[in-house]
């Protein structure tokens, strides 16, 4: 025979369909976070006594309800995000960002804005490793609120644009 039909050949043994279950257990979000051990122990303290953390951690771990309204209201804003956020021990990740507590969120605000870079610098400086609600108003907020900032914002100010005359 030169072609054999579906129902002729010999099926293969069943094999298991993720060949890569051991190595996704294995993955440390901790090992590619931007954070010092110390910084990180102390976030990890401060997550294990943070309420809300206890509860998005329970929450995570138990499966997320079908509707916000299921929820404390305190893990409302969290609802969005529900596909990204997972647990590793005590810490809480979005992705690849790791969620801070709140009793921590002013200091970390103030070592993103360290370098007063500006906003946009800031927000952005934080995005890549950090994660709270409504994290880029607070910072937009905070650098507001910079005395050297608001110092040097009045030289950076935009030119206006000039047109030139037209020539007839």
């Amino acid at each position: 025979m030169f072609l054999a039909d579906t129902l002729s050949r010999a099926y293969l043994p069943e094999v298991n369909v993720c060949d890569h279950d051991h190595e996704l257990e294995a993955i440390d979000h901790k090992d590619n976070l931007a954070v010092s051990a110390e910084r990180c122990q102390q976030i990890s303290h401060a997550s294990a006594d943070d309420p809300v953390l206890q509860q998005l951690r329970a929450t995570i771990r138990r499966g997320w309800p079908e509707t916000k309204s299921d929820l404390p209201e305190c893990l409302y804003p969290y609802f969005d995000y529900r596909d990204t956020l997972t647990v590793q021990e005590e810490l809480v990740f979005k992705a690849q960002q790791l969620v801070v507590p709140a009793c921590l969120r002013k200091e970390m605000m103030t070592v993103c804005h360290s370098t007063h870079i500006g906003v946009e610098g800031c927000i952005r400086r934080a995005r890549d490793t950090l994660f709270w609600p409504r994290m880029a108003t607070e910072l937009r907020e905070y650098v507001a609120k910079c005395d050297v900032c608001m110092a040097h914002w009045a030289a950076q100010t935009k030119e206006p644009i000039l047109s030139r005359p037209q020539e007839l």
